[in-house]
């Protein structure tokens, strides 16, 4: 079946090669999730024949990573696996729309440098939410120097969706998960902190993240395949 979201008629060649390779990179990341449930569900029926488990057969004892069995079956059914699947997920995606982005910038034939430095944004578009995303910053340094409008970009929930699961990442490649700033609680909405700060992510959360990226970003692509197609209209 179809994925709806992420179906786009898209004209030009270099930016429709772009988009495919995002969408086969949110696919990856989305059978990792799905297939970490399936052995989420089969884990209470593993069971070890010795009591240590080795990381790899290329080192000798006492340079291969050796994990006690009862220490790893209780990392493996406790769901802290599970978790730590999908929180790598969510840097997979963010991985993957930060290469896109910057593919973007070939595509447009603008500096990627100058949207790096670019921060003005949310005062731009009156979006009011955080400046430090550079990913976010790229994404409207393309929109306002293309000059264009009428998209979901320029509506504050798509840029605080895309932005807290940019500071999810964040909170957990910087900080371990543990959320401790003020500014990322306020970004990051209650759902996903647990009681002791820590990033809480449910089974639903990777599909939600993936499709933040396909809605959210629609518009924008289309916006940028029609420029790119009046710009060779008149070349």
């Amino acid at each position: 079946m179809e994925n709806v979201a992420k179906s786009i008629e898209i004209a030009d060649p270099e930016l429709r090669f772009a988009y495919l390779k995002l969408c086969d990179d949110l696919d990856q990341v989305a059978k990792v999730a799905i297939g970490s449930r399936y052995v989420s569900a089969a884990l209470p029926f593993v069971t070890f024949d010795d009591d240590q488990v080795r990381l790899s057969d290329d080192f000798s004892d006492g340079y291969t990573t050796i994990v006690d069995v009862t220490e790893l079956n209780t990392y493996l059914n406790s769901g802290e696996y599970a978790e730590i699947v999908r929180r790598q997920c969510v840097v997979s995606i963010c991985a993957f729309i930060e290469g896109f982005v910057s593919a973007l910038f070939q595509v447009t034939g603008l500096s990627e440098n100058d949207g790096e430095q670019y921060g003005k944004f949310p005062n731009d578009f009156s979006l009011h939410i955080h400046n430090g995303n550079k990913v976010l910053r790229k994404i409207y340094y393309i929109f306002r120097n293309l000059n264009f409008s009428q998209s979901n970009l320029e509506n504050v929930q798509s840029a605080r969706m895309l932005d807290e699961m940019f500071t999810i990442r964040h909170v957990i490649v910087h900080f371990n998960g543990k959320v401790i700033k003020d500014a990322h609680k306020e970004r990051i909405s209650g759902a996903f902190i647990a009681r002791d700060g820590q990033i809480k992510l449910d089974e639903n959360s990777i599909d939600d993240f993936v499709h933040r990226v396909y809605i959210n970003l629609r518009g924008f692509i289309i916006k940028i395949d029609d420029y790119v197609a009046s710009r060779k209209s008149r070349s």
